[in-house]
């Protein structure tokens, strides 16, 4: 078994009929290979995103007692936008939990 192999998962935490909002989380195993570690994660605004920017201010991956899953934490705000100018900014929190593989 390779100790520094590293695996991928990416969740979609919300969909709307215009775009999705999609969680993406890198992985590992402990030295022994036995406990799932998350390494990092990233967040992203997929489909018609015109006139909004999603910027996730936080996320927070930790393990769970069960080794196939972590729970996430997610921060972050959409920026509403006319012009190129910010006319509202909306607050968001997801959070929830990813099964691994």
């Amino acid at each position: 078994m390779n100790r520094n192999a590293t695996s991928f998962i990416n969740i979609e935490i919300e969909k709307n009929w215009m775009s999705k909002k999609h969680l993406g989380v890198n992985y590992g195993k402990d030295i022994h290979g036995l406990i799932s570690i998350p390494i990092s994660a990233y967040s992203t605004n997929t489909g018609f995103v015109s006139g909004t920017v999603w910027k996730p201010i936080s996320i927070k991956v930790t393990r769970t007692g069960d080794n196939n899953k972590f729970q996430y934490f997610i921060v972050g705000v959409v920026d509403w936008k006319l012009l190129g100018a910010t006319i509202y900014t909306q607050s968001k929190e997801f959070a929830g939990d990813v099964i691994t593989k």
